[in-house]
């Protein structure tokens, strides 16, 4: 079974100690949101994007103008990462599960990955590693994985060189 958490509080939770967020089906619920909060698995019954909607507006940060700066910084404008602080950097990742365009992204929070690696039984499949034993399988090649990384590292530069934290 599985504990189900009011949206406000599993928002609160993540921004303290959240690692990751990913899409998931539950019966009888429909599209939920699982959380890896510290040791443990939350479910939010909403989209990954209504919960990255919320996460932002947890930080005072209009997801236009963050998008803006990643478009800037980066060049690049699918799946850029969100710098919503210093210590929170939502590294996305294409998370093919479901029909909803709004459903099909997974959130890793940069800080949070301890390491990644080649899955063992698939050549084109790649496994995230967090710093709470938390493990998530990918579909991309490890080069995939290094560069959305890097992006994510370079953007969270660039929002420290210029003064952003208070943006």
């Amino acid at each position: 079974m599985f504990e189900l958490v009011d949206l406000k509080r599993a928002v609160e939770r993540f921004a303290r100690e959240g690692h990751v967020f990913y899409p998931d089906q539950a019966d009888g619920i429909g599209e939920v949101t699982v959380l890896c909060i510290g040791e443990e698995k939350v479910y939010v019954p909403c989209t990954t994007a209504q919960f990255r909607r919320k996460l932002s507006r947890e930080f005072f940060k209009d997801e236009r103008l963050l998008r803006d700066f990643a478009y800037e910084t980066l060049g690049k404008r699918k799946h850029p990462p969100f710098v919503l602080h210093e210590s929170l950097v939502l590294v996305p990742f294409w998370y093919p599960c479901f029909d909803n365009p709004s459903h099909r992204t997974l959130y890793a929070c940069l800080s949070s990955i301890k390491m990644y690696a080649v899955h063992e039984e698939q050549r084109l499949g790649c496994v995230l590693m967090f710093k709470d034993r938390h493990t998530v399988d990918l579909p991309y090649s490890i080069g995939t994985v290094k560069q959305q990384m890097r992006c994510a590292e370079h953007l969270l530069m660039k929002y420290q060189l210029k003064g952003r934290a208070s943006y």
